[in-house]
């Protein structure tokens, strides 16, 4: 009975703090220490920290989770349940001893004792449940995994990454483009590109070339149309668009002769002594880029694949720089495309959309969801010059079948299924990310909801990681269940997007307050399949379009159905993505027709185009999808 640590448990087991708030079921000193009184304190203590650390959660993250409560009751029982055994021991060995020893008084060596075990005892309270809970995060984790891999729909880097190809085939290593993803970690465990671009002069070059207006703000189209010194009728069209939007789905043409003037308002880019015509001129004042465009056709004839060398393995820190270049490139090919059709070459307007349709094609593989995104914005540029082409009869039945075969290769909406498997796999690098490294991770993303990063930030790094795990188990099944109910036959009316079923699904999945949503409710990506359907609408209506006009060529006059066009023209006429049913068409007397599919709206405005602010109750823009 002489060691301090028996003596500082005995002062304790007779102190009326180390009883609170049972103080009365302290026993007497001829009393043993039943195991009923441990019983009753590791309860308390269940309850007492389970409900304080619930609050702290609802204070900081508005979480309400059982786990939380039940997690941190955990703790408090465990170390108090074994403090009070380890009192219950001392205490009843002493009565053991005849006569039992005094008990005695309280010192302050004893009470740093008591302290000592006491915290030896609550770290390995905190340690045992994290353990448990980091192991019950992994299960979940290999659980779903096993899940997936049944179903062979795993979000694995390598299941998405597309395979490397040779240089010497590759479109995306040839020198335009080369230099815009060729850099270097100078520290490969961090996400900032520490060791820069192995070619700063050529990454510089890929992010300005083929610009259809200056670079400099003062110098911009925009300036140029709020300029005095733009001719008097192009003031009025100061607010207007951009010359070089897809003004097709408005039903309008490209205005080449605010272009023309605008190339003569620029003080160093090519024009002729005299105004020619609106194409001439702005095929002159496109012609600084010549060379680039040049290479870019023999690239494409030499390099046959394609696979940009993107960084997926490191996740949310991987570089995208090439695709402002190539959405920039294209908007460039169209202008000229466009140019040419007014000059009456419809060879040249060909390659041009040609090539601009094959830059699209570049992005094909990347299973990301941005990357799919630009194609879509693209692949709408390019659209301009073959509606435009249509529009003026600018094209012969070679040039029409040419792009027919080229645009049948697409299927956005069944691309985006694979591009939300390419996030899923993105996504588990991120959650190793944020398990490995919680401060890195944080230092990166911090500018991203800046409301909650304080509490977000307290649970990244101090929660368990088995709750990173579960988190990530939230996102996985939240993207799979969504690419579940996406195909290239899925009507919008029947996608996630529709009438609320894309948030049913967040909010099974990877929203709410509890502790598995915590992450996933803030890199779960809010996505929808609008804009994909919406640009399937729009390459169905110009396959349409063309087979349209070939019938023309042949027949005199357009068809009175579209079942006339089948197999001659089209293998098979699509159906409106929008709700499954026949696009609309009619025709209009011998060299007229409308062709259309529903608006996002999802209602027949017969062929009434889509009205700039104006829309239905959903907040979906009124009107159709008319291509002519």
């Amino acid at each position: 009975m002489n060691s301090i640590t028996t003596r500082a448990l005995l002062a304790a087991a007779q102190s009326g703090l180390t009883w609170f708030p049972w103080t009365r079921l302290r026993p007497r000193a001829d009393q043993p220490f039943g195991l009923h009184l441990v019983l009753i304190q590791a309860l308390t203590a269940f309850v007492f920290v389970g409900a304080l650390l619930s609050f702290a959660f609802w204070v900081v993250l508005h979480v309400v989770d059982p786990v939380v409560f039940i997690t941190g009751g955990l703790v408090g029982a465990v170390a108090r349940g074994l403090w009070f055994l380890m009192l219950r021991m001392t205490w009843n060995q002493r009565l053991t001893t005849t006569p039992a020893p005094p008990l005695p008084v309280g010192s302050l060596p004893q009470c740093v004792v008591s302290l000592a075990l006491r915290l030896s005892l609550l770290i390995a309270a905190i340690a045992l449940v994290y353990a448990l809970e980091n192991l019950r995060g992994s299960l979940a984790l290999r659980a779903l995994d096993a899940e997936l891999a049944a179903r062979h729909a795993g979000f694995q880097l390598a299941d998405v990454v597309p395979p490397p190809v040779p240089d010497e085939k590759n479109f995306a290593m040839s020198r335009l483009f080369k230099p815009m993803l060729d850099y270097e970690y100078a520290d490969p465990t961090s996400l900032q590109i520490t060791g820069g671009w192995r070619d700063p002069a050529g990454w510089k070059y890929g992010q300005e070339m083929l610009r259809v207006e200056s670079a400099e703000p003062k110098s911009s189209l925009q300036s140029f149309q709020k300029s005095s010194n733009a001719p008097p009728e192009f003031l009025s069209s100061a607010k207007k668009a951009p010359a070089y939007a897809g003004t097709f789905a408005a039903g309008d043409v490209t205005d080449l002769a605010l272009w023309q003037a605008y190339y003569r308002w620029l003080p160093d880019w090519p024009k002729p002594s005299t105004p020619g015509s609106p194409g001439r001129d702005v095929l002159l004042g496109l012609s600084k880029s010549d060379a680039d465009v040049e290479e870019l056709h023999r690239a494409a004839k030499e390099r046959p694949l394609s696979r940009f060398p993107i960084a997926y393995e490191r996740g949310p820190a991987a570089l995208l720089p090439h695709l402002a270049s190539l959405k920039r490139s294209v908007t460039h090919l169209k202008l000229r495309a466009v140019a040419h059709l007014a000059e009456q070459q419809p060879d040249a307007a060909l390659a041009d959309t040609q090539l601009a349709l094959r830059l699209s094609d570049l992005l094909a593989d990347e299973p990301i969801l941005i990357s799919l995104l630009v194609r879509v914005a693209m692949d709408r540029i390019t659209l301009q010059a073959i509606w435009e082409g249509c529009r003026e009869g600018g094209w012969n039945e070679a040039q029409l079948r040419s792009l027919q075969e080229s645009l049948a290769t697409r299927s956005h909406v069944a691309a985006f299924a694979r591009a939300l498997r390419g996030e899923g796999a993105l996504a588990r690098v991120t959650y190793d990310l944020v398990i490995r490294n919680p401060k890195e991770a944080l230092d990166y993303g911090q500018d991203a909801q800046a409301g909650e990063l304080s509490g977000f930030a307290l649970f990244v790094r101090w929660a368990p990681r088995g709750w990173i795990r579960l988190n990530e188990v939230s996102h996985l099944r939240y993207l799979d269940a969504f690419t579940a109910q996406i195909s290239a036959d899925t009507p919008f009316t029947q996608s996630p997007a529709e009438e609320g079923a894309q948030d049913a699904l967040l909010q099974k999945y990877a929203s709410g307050r509890t502790i598995d949503r915590v992450v996933a409710r803030m890199y779960a990506p809010v996505v929808s399949t609008r804009k994909l359907h919406e640009a399937e609408a729009w390459n169905r209506l110009a396959l349409v379009g063309l087979a349209l006009e070939r019938h023309r060529l042949a027949e005199g006059r357009y068809p009175e159905h579209l079942d006339a066009l089948s197999p001659k023209y089209l293998a098979t006429v699509p159906r409106d993505p929008m709700d499954g049913q026949p696009l609309r068409y009619r025709r209009s007397g011998e060299k007229g027709f409308t062709l259309y599919s529903l608006g996002l709206d999802l209602r027949d405005d017969q062929g009434a185009r889509v009205k700039t602010g104006t829309s239905t109750v959903g907040g979906a823009p009124s009107g159709d999808l008319v291509w002519r």
